[in-house]
């Protein structure tokens, strides 16, 4: 069994533990033992969601699980907007996703997950309008299976004190989300479509300055775009 979390992608922490043994003499350490190996494991649960009549299974660690239990109001309104009824086990925690709509199973599927990868709900929720869409960035495609790679492009989209994903979100108008080992942008089509190729000339190491101005580019054109369709 593979110990990875199906939506965020938590998976096997390993660490050294020390065990060290006390002097007589003013309570000193007298000696260090050897550091021995220990294994850290996600504790996942089998969760089973249907969609469209169709099962699908996957694993999910309790965090996963239980934000989305959490946001009941959320679930009403998502099954308000998309015409779908949404269930949760309480005991498994199986997802079932049920409605006539393919549209709407589809966009309320798209929500949950979402809201799994970090983003706030009232974010999430727009999805559920016709001109959003939900982009998902996978970083393990770039640092591999490093914990320092991770952490170094990590920072490279964030940036200081949050300056590179503020920039991208203003001059893209989406919203990103870096959770885990993806990140998440929600935005209309052009905007999403140049966060997610900002972000991506980030991992591939192009400088902060060049993305920039290539976002800066990117808006002018959307802009125009957006000035002609109003005119038509």
């Amino acid at each position: 069994m593979a110990y990875i979390c199906d939506n965020c992608g938590k998976a096997i922490v390993y660490g050294r533990q020390s065990t060290h043994g006390r002097g007589v003499a003013d309570k000193r350490w007298k000696k260090r033992a050897q550091k021995t190996l220990k294994i850290f494991k996600p504790n996942l649960q089998k969760i089973a969601v249907f969609v469209d009549g169709k099962r699908t299974q996957m694993k999910l660690c309790t965090s996963c699980v239980s934000r989305f239990r959490k946001e009941g109001k959320i679930k009403k309104e998502v099954e308000v907007e998309t015409k779908t009824k949404i269930n949760v086990d309480s005991k498994e925690g199986d997802i079932f996703i049920s409605g006539e709509d393919a549209m709407g199973l589809y966009s309320s599927r798209e929500v949950i997950h979402a809201i799994g990868r970090g983003f706030n709900p009232e974010i999430a929720m727009l999805l559920l309008k016709a001109d959003y869409v939900f982009e998902i960035i996978d970083l393990r495609d770039y640092a591999g299976k490093s914990k320092d790679a991770l952490l170094r492009i990590k920072g490279r989209i964030i940036g200081a004190e949050g300056k590179a994903r503020r920039l991208i979100e203003e001059l893209t108008e989406s919203h990103m989300c870096v959770y885990g080992k993806t990140v998440g942008v929600i935005g209309e089509p052009s905007g999403a479509s140049a966060a997610r190729e900002a972000v991506e000339k980030l991992l591939r190491g192009s400088p902060h300055s060049a993305v920039y101005k290539f976002l800066e580019r990117k808006r002018t054109v959307m802009k125009r775009q957006r000035m002609l369709g109003e005119n038509l």
